[in-house]
């Protein structure tokens, strides 16, 4: 989010275990224009200021689930996958720059995305081909 430049709209990003969320309000070519950025963003991730990021993540607590059901997915799925939630695994100022690359490009893609404009009856969702690349 920090590579967005200042938009005059509501807008936020939040993080769990199994969904990382984009949200924005306002006229539909500014929600459009965030939307963009944000594929934009994902697609050329700007490296450059994780240790940034890695600060602003341990100023939120960064935790990924409540501590009762990280020890459950750790107890169901062992030190794998979501088995990692409770476990202080190296922190984010800690994971090299070629690991945060590979699990963009495995998760944030067209084909794992879901628009969701609010409204009563939805939208359908565009073609694979007509959606951005990230």
């Amino acid at each position: 989010m920090s590579t967005l430049p200042r938009l005059h709209h509501e807008h936020n990003a939040s993080v769990t275990l199994s969904l990382t969320d984009f949200t924005a309000s306002g006229s539909t070519a500014q929600v459009a224009e965030f939307l963009t950025r944000v594929c934009e963003a994902l697609s050329a991730l700007p490296l450059d200021g994780m240790e940034r990021e890695a600060g602003v993540l341990a100023a939120e607590g960064a935790g990924v689930t409540d501590p009762t059901s990280a020890e459950l997915l750790s107890f169901r799925y062992g030190t794998v996958g979501a088995g990692l939630a409770s476990w202080d695994g190296p922190w984010s100022d800690r994971i090299p720059a070629d690991a945060v690359r590979d699990v963009a490009a495995r998760y944030f893609h067209a084909d794992n995305a879901v628009l969701a404009d609010g409204s009563p009856a939805g939208r359908a969702a565009p073609s694979a081909a007509a959606r951005p690349t990230a």
